[in-house]
């Protein structure tokens, strides 16, 4: 509340002395104010334009660190393919010369009637032996082709079903499991020549296939296996 005085002023000039004197520090105070207000209103929308763009750099700087993490993460996805790729290549390879070393120690028993006992003994080991040995093979390729399956899996959800990387790793784990089944089909019979060039042309397919996958993959990514 204001308090009104009466003055008894003489002259215009009095009456303006003492207006200035009673508004002059009502005007004052209200600029001082009105100062106040500008300048807390100016640093406020300062603080919000500096907020508003420390949030935009930490929103980019967190997808960075996301897009980051995602190719971390599918490259070591990669990696196990490989990985698996190779390995069940290798075990499947290993399988192919088993079942050859035994279709070749199968055709020479078919002279053991004429060897002495102690030679026909020790074909028999041999045999037995090389069978022991191509069964532990086959646990393993088998194993090692479908582990291939749940690298397509991983594939499929990382990159797509329609990626050309998941169809041609699709294609090479066919293949593969192709090559695998053919060289067991006729076993424990010997292969015929028609059942080795098949065998043969099936490894030929593979190796095409896996050609494809590596372009697919060095196309994608710039690596290849």
């Amino acid at each position: 509340m204001i308090a009104v005085t009466k003055v008894e002023v003489v002259g215009e000039d009095s009456q303006l002395k003492v207006l200035l004197t009673l508004v002059g520090p009502i005007l004052i105070a209200g600029a001082a104010v009105f100062a106040a207000w500008v300048a807390r209103k100016t640093t406020n929308e300062r603080q919000a334009e500096q907020l508003a763009h420390d949030s935009e750099r930490q929103e980019m700087q967190l997808e960075h660190d996301r897009e980051i993490r995602d190719r971390e993460h599918l490259r070591n996805v990669m990696e196990g393919v490989f990985t698996g790729i190779a390995q069940a290549l290798d075990v499947v390879a290993d399988v192919a010369v088993s079942v050859g070393a035994y279709e070749q120690l199968e055709e020479k028993m078919t002279t053991v009637d004429s060897l002495p006992e102690s030679e026909a003994q020790e074909k028999n080991d041999e045999i037995r032996k090389g069978l022991a040995e191509l069964n532990g093979l086959v646990e393993k390729a088998g194993d090692a082709t479908n582990s291939l399956m749940y690298d397509t899996a991983r594939l499929r959800l990382y990159l797509g079903k329609e990626d050309p990387v998941v169809l041609a790793h699709t294609v090479l784990r066919e293949k593969l499991t192709d090559w695998f089944d053919a060289l067991l089909e006729a076993f424990p019979e010997v292969r015929d020549e028609a059942q080795k060039a098949e065998v043969s042309q099936l490894q030929k397919t593979f190796r095409w296939a896996m050609a494809d996958f590596e372009s697919s993959s060095l196309n994608r990514f710039g690596v290849a296996l």
